[in-house]
């Protein structure tokens, strides 16, 4: 009856799940170093905002792409509550090419179609 229970309610195998995340390390490479960035804002500031973290999470989700292509590797929330890209592999986001549409900053790299606007 145990082992019924188990393999009905664990679906993955343990080598299935280390291949999943083996498959997406660089989302969720990107998912843990802006997690951790965004914490540590917080615990700077004294307290946790529910507004940047709104503005956050469903911002990762949509830049899971953009992580596996390798153009983002971390995502930051800037103080008016924009979601910018944190770490970029080649350059700052200051550098020339970078491009802002709708308050994202874009660097040249990355595709328009992995955009996240967050209003």
């Amino acid at each position: 009856m145990f082992r019924l229970f188990r393999r009905f309610f664990r679906p993955l195998s343990r080598p299935a799940a280390l291949f999943l995340a083996w498959q997406h390390r660089k989302t969720l490479a990107m998912w843990g170093r802006s997690i951790r960035d965004e914490a540590q804002q917080a615990r700077a500031a004294g307290r946790p905002e529910v507004a940047r973290w709104k503005a956050l999470l469903p911002a990762l989700w949509h830049e899971r792409a953009a992580a596996e292509r390798g153009t983002v590797q971390s995502l930051t929330v800037t103080e008016d509550g924009r979601v910018v890209p944190g770490h970029t592999p080649a350059a700052s986001n200051a550098s020339a090419g970078a491009s802002s549409y709708g308050g994202v900053v874009v660097p040249a790299d990355m595709d328009a179609d992995v955009m996240v606007v967050v209003g």
